[in-house]
């Protein structure tokens, strides 16, 4: 759509223009805000297999390095905690944190010594969801993060990730039994593969349901310059003109309303008897033919249901709905009364035969299973299984809930204040900076006013509602001075469901164009990583895309 187009161009050129580093010989990170709670990022850039797609730090894994750079991780988590940070959540990820799971558990006991730590999110892969590896990650690991990206093995294979992490059963079966013994398993997908058509789609997301994982996450395909040669010898050139498509699909399945069998149940019970007293001339017939239609969809939504063998029309009142015109409601025996007042009420009945369905959007692309949908795992913001918010659950876009964060390990990323900092890409020269004594920060860019409050504007409505109080009291404007183009371009794209004194919420269609801001903004990310990549000695600088 003509909306998608020209924010991706816009975005890219925003993106461009600020995501340009410049070297830094800072050894620490600013001090803290007094009185603020952050999350933490840790980074693990090792891998058993490079992924064709990702662009984050990552090496082959090899042990003996690992083992150094563990150690060296956690004496950099001190030198937070001597800069004064009060952390309160901390998020591992990669690479593949649970590569070495015991280096991987020192560090989140060490984390959880120096920190009051609320809950810690980890990432690993389908291949690492075995008894050994969960039971000494269940307690330490609040949510867990899964990389499946496809259930689909043609899929699998293309992205060379079947032969090491399992086909797309062995990987359902892994998430099934992983899932009780954490608040949250995330299953971690993506879409819009060259090869993936709208029936693979649809497979993997009625697997993601049948998994019983507590969340799922869809990323768009992004193909950023780093990856982009990579991606076309492998899964082929992305397409974004179906991109819209497929996420409205994704939406519809695990959003969308179901049948309810039971209304079904008990609606064919109660035709046959309105029928039946049809029949003995009490009142006019047809019900059971009606909703026979109704439970096809082929009846038509401006029916009410029935009347003297028609279908009732808009304009007609609703109480005409369960029996025809003039008819004497107190010949209708008590048990098909209770129904045909049921059926008369307010509500369509195209809603009242489904149920809503069984996730519930968390951000724009991460879905939330709700709590009644699912009997494994517990409730998502509850360790004690009660209590759940999906719109406060962990997901993998931390920077929602923490718009600031400290960052260590290379690779990481840091935004505090205007300043996003970004640590070394190279393993060696990482090691090198701690056991100095200091932190690895190798450049930063700094970010504007208008630069924040654009900041702002995404993560907040990615994550579904932007607070417009805290926003002038945060920047000493409102939203529509600080930001006028914007909020036009969405006004006009129809992207905000509401738009009052309190907030902003978005549309369906508001929700895909968050979709493409922060697929564009990721893009924009990675190529920052790229200019950190540059700086790699010759050694080190050979990443190897899909091998």
């Amino acid at each position: 759509m003509l909306s998608e187009r020209l924010l991706t161009k816009v975005m890219r050129g925003t993106t461009d223009s600020l995501l340009k580093l410049r070297p830094t010989n800072e050894g620490f990170l600013p001090l803290p805000q007094a009185g603020r709670k952050y999350m933490l990022y840790a980074h693990v850039p090792f891998c058993e297999r490079l992924c064709p797609y990702c662009s984050f730090n990552r090496f082959p894994f090899q042990e003996d390095k690992a083992r150094a750079y563990f150690t060296n991780l956690r004496k950099e988590l001190l030198m937070v905690k001597n800069l004064g940070y009060d952390i309160e959540s901390m998020y591992i990820g990669g690479g593949t944190p649970t590569i070495l799971i015991d280096e991987l558990c020192a560090l989140i006991d060490l984390a959880r010594d120096t920190f009051a730590l609320d809950e810690v999110s980890c990432e690993t892969n389908p291949n690492h969801l075995i008894p050994s590896y969960i039971d000494k990650l269940k307690g330490r690991v609040q949510r867990l993060s899964v990389g499946v990206q496809s259930f689909d093995d043609g899929l699998l294979r293309q992205m060379d990730r079947y032969d090491k992490y399992g086909n797309g059963a062995e990987i359902m079966e892994r998430i099934a039994e992983a899932t009780p013994h954490f608040v949250s398993l995330n299953a971690d997908m993506m879409f819009n593969f060259p090869a993936q058509t709208e029936d693979i789609l649809i497979s993997d997301v009625e697997k993601v349901i049948a998994s019983g994982a507590t969340q799922t996450t869809f990323y768009p395909l992004m193909a950023s310059p780093s990856v982009e040669r990579s991606l076309a010898a492998t899964v082929g050139k992305v397409d974004y003109e179906r991109e819209q498509v497929f996420y409205e699909i994704i939406c519809e399945l695990l959003t969308g309303e179901l049948p309810d069998p039971k209304f079904w149940e008990e609606m064919r019970e109660d035709a046959a008897s309105v029928d039946a007293v049809a029949g003995a001339g009490k009142v006019h017939g047809g019900l059971g033919d009606a909703l026979r239609m109704l439970e096809d969809d082929a009846l038509p939504a401006s029916a009410a249901v029935v009347g003297s063998g028609e279908m009732l029309t808009d304009g007609l009142p609703a109480s005409a709905a369960a029996v025809g015109d003039g008819v004497d409601r107190s010949l209708i025996s008590p048990l098909v009364g209770e129904k045909a007042v049921q059926l008369n009420a307010t509500v369509p009945l195209k809603q009242q035969k489904t149920l809503p369905g069984p996730f519930e959007l968390g951000s724009a692309w991460t879905f939330n299973r709700r709590s009644s949908a699912s009997g494994s795992g517990a409730s998502l913001g509850s360790s004690q299984g009660e209590g759940a918010d999906p719109m406060n659950a962990m997901i993998d876009e931390y920077v929602v809930n923490y718009e600031e964060y400290p960052a260590i390990g290379s690779g990481g990323i840091t935004y505090l204040g205007r300043d996003l900092y970004v640590n070394t890409f190279s393993v060696a020269d990482y090691n090198r900076d701690i056991e100095a004594g200091h932190m690895s920060l190798m450049g930063k860019t700094t970010f504007s006013e208008h630069d924040r409050m654009r900041y702002r504007f995404m993560m907040q409505l990615f994550g579904l509602r932007l607070d417009k109080r805290q926003f002038e009291a945060d920047f000493g404007c409102t939203v529509e001075q600080g930001l006028p183009v914007e909020m036009a371009f969405m006004t006009l794209s129809g992207a905000f469901a509401i738009n009052d004194a309190e907030q902003l919420t978005l549309t369906p269609k508001g929700r895909y164009l968050m979709v493409v801001m922060m697929r564009q903004f990721f893009i924009g990310v990675n190529n920052l990583r790229d200019q950190a990549r540059a700086a790699l000695p010759e050694n080190e600088r050979a990443l190897l895309f899909g091998c």
